[in-house]
């Protein structure tokens, strides 16, 4: 593989056609329970697209298997109007009726391959919906706050699909493929800033520079936070511009134990009760990623959390093992002691914070805005 510059590409390149595929949600079954989504439009609100392109192919876990040549499944594109508290207002952009001899009467993950004929682009902050309808089985529930919204009805008719409501901070076991592609013409701009890797002839891009907003401090004042047995999040860091959250980094007082440490990255939502919040989605750091040493450690968060203006980013030191940041000062510390996050987070239960305007925790993170 040898490394070109964009002007060699332009120069001796063919084709001038970039293509990258991205895969948006989640097909684990681990809690073994069925969404209830029969006769349902349903989307997972973290599973909102960041680029342009079309869907290539859907894959469904499904927990109630579908009945061939009865099913009634449909796709949609669909974008976000308003929003008036738990509810979302969505028009359909696309729709596709899924060919029901391609279905198996058969649980577990099957596959539905969209047909490039149908059009079915999608663009950035868009969503995929699924119709269950007549015969068309139910999806296994995901937990870790995919945030499902969805409305009564599979066949969605007319362009304004209505309100959707979000029903649990889990979502359905689905995820599709989503192909990207980038043209140029004969001119310098369509790979300006772009490095090139040239493989049998295809053009393949290595690095696309996004738009990073890095909040919050890795300070050491010398002075511990003691962190352990709580949730944690400076309210001074709050995101400005909704993208998605790609790496935290936390300047450890205390270390933690790689074994037995519990550590959650969760993304806060405010309600409109003064000092009581919500988790829409989390990511709990794998035990391999945690080093038993003090100071900075740095957590790529994949799949990275979708995060929106307003919101913030906090921490859960489930346990005494868990280690404990540096204090720092004039970050607005909100904290709260939980035993199980995880409960909170699928019952949908808001909790009600402490605060400490002096005090903060010394953490950073990256929310990448595209």
């Amino acid at each position: 593989m040898t490394s070109v510059s964009w002007r060699w590409c332009l120069k001796h390149a063919s084709v001038r056609f970039v293509i990258f595929p991205a895969i948006h949600g989640s097909l684990s079954n681990a809690s073994g329970m069925d969404d209830g989504d029969n006769g349902y439009t349903v989307l997972n609100l973290m599973d909102v697209v960041n680029t342009t392109g079309y869907i290539q192919q859907v894959s469904i876990n499904f927990y109630q298997a579908p009945v061939p040549n009865v099913a009634a499944l449909w796709f949609y594109i669909l974008a976000p109007m308003f929003r008036n508290d738990s509810l979302q207002s969505f028009v359909v952009v696309k729709q596709y009726l899924v060919p029901n001899n391609q279905l198996l009467n058969e649980t577990g993950v099957q596959t539905i391959i969209v047909p490039i004929t149908t059009n079915m682009i999608i663009q950035d902050k868009q969503y995929l919906g699924v119709g269950f309808g007549q015969s068309s089985g139910s999806p296994y529930r995901v937990a870790g706050g995919r945030n499902r919204y969805r409305i009564s009805g599979a066949n969605i008719t007319g362009t304004f699909a209505g309100y959707f409501s979000q029903t649990s901070s889990a979502g359905m076991a689905s995820t599709f493929i989503l192909i990207s592609n980038v043209s140029s013409t004969n001119q310098e701009e369509g790979f300006r800033g772009m490095d090139i890797t040239i493989k049998k002839s295809i053009i393949m891009p290595i690095f696309f520079k996004a738009l990073n907003t890095t909040y919050g401090t890795l300070n050491n004042t010398g002075v511990d936070d003691n962190d352990f047995g709580y949730l944690i999040f400076n309210a001074l860091d709050v995101v400005n511009a909704s993208g998605f959250l790609v790496q935290v980094s936390i300047n450890f007082s205390v270390s933690p134990s790689p074994s037995q440490a519990w550590i959650t990255i969760n993304v806060i939502g405010a309600t409109r009760i003064n000092t009581t919040y919500y988790i829409p989605s989390y990511y709990t750091v794998p035990l391999s990623d945690i080093l038993n040493q003090t100071g900075v450690q740095t957590f790529n968060i994949v799949p990275s959390l979708y995060i929106q203006q307003g919101q913030y980013v906090g921490v859960w030191f489930a346990n005494n093992l868990s280690g404990s940041a540096y204090r720092t000062y004039g970050r607005k510390e909100y904290y709260a002691a939980l035993t199980n996050l995880s409960y909170y987070v699928e019952n949908d239960y808001v909790w009600t914070c402490a605060y400490k305007p002096t005090y903060g925790f010394a953490v950073q993170f990256q929310v990448n805005n595209y």
